[in-house]
């Protein structure tokens, strides 16, 4: 119990904001909203930038590491998408605006990457060498290309079903008699 609370004694003041941020955002994402389908891309972009940042600057390109990030990606890429299947996708009354119902998968997500990198880096804080073993960058290599993935494949799922609901709702109506 003394080293929980002498590591959030020693946690920076901006990361507690930056965990409210995050979580805040999560809960958004518990209710149905409608939002343009362009904001629905920025948590994919912003986690695939920091995706190839790990890799390329923080692991400097270790084949190891980037068989391990998109390994883990490529399962992600596949729960995203079945998780997109889940739940209602529409096209809004707006154009380029999408409804979508509420979804734990958000908050989850950026939940469970927060705890797994602030325990990164308290194992980094009480093993100064921890960061430089292929263990440290196998964990963060998997837990962030897992991330990735589910975003992307969720964003990707999303889209398609988008997709599917403005071509229907744009098609002319069928003749009296016709399939």
């Amino acid at each position: 119990m003394n080293a929980v609370l002498v590591g959030l004694n020693e946690t920076p003041w901006w990361l507690f904001v930056v965990f409210v941020v995050i979580i805040g955002r999560g809960a958004v994402g518990l209710r149905a909203r409608t939002m343009p389908f362009t904001k629905l891309a920025v948590v994919p972009l912003l986690f695939c930038a920091w995706g190839v940042y790990s890799v390329v600057v923080l692991f400097s390109f270790n084949w190891r590491v980037v068989v391990m990030f998109c390994a883990a990606a490529a399962a992600g890429c596949v729960a995203g998408y079945a998780a997109s299947l889940r739940g209602r996708v529409a096209a809004g009354q707006r154009p380029g605006t999408v409804v979508l119902s509420g979804s734990p998968l958000t908050l989850l997500a950026v939940a469970v990457v927060f705890a797994g990198k602030y325990l990164l880096c308290a194992w980094d804080v009480a093993d100064r060498y921890a960061r430089f073993t292929m263990s440290y960058w196998g964990i963060d290599a998997i837990m962030t290309g897992l991330v990735v993935g589910i975003f992307v494949g969720r964003f990707f799922g999303v889209w398609l079903r988008y997709a599917a609901a403005r071509a229907d709702a744009l098609a002319p109506p069928a003749e009296p008699g016709q399939p």
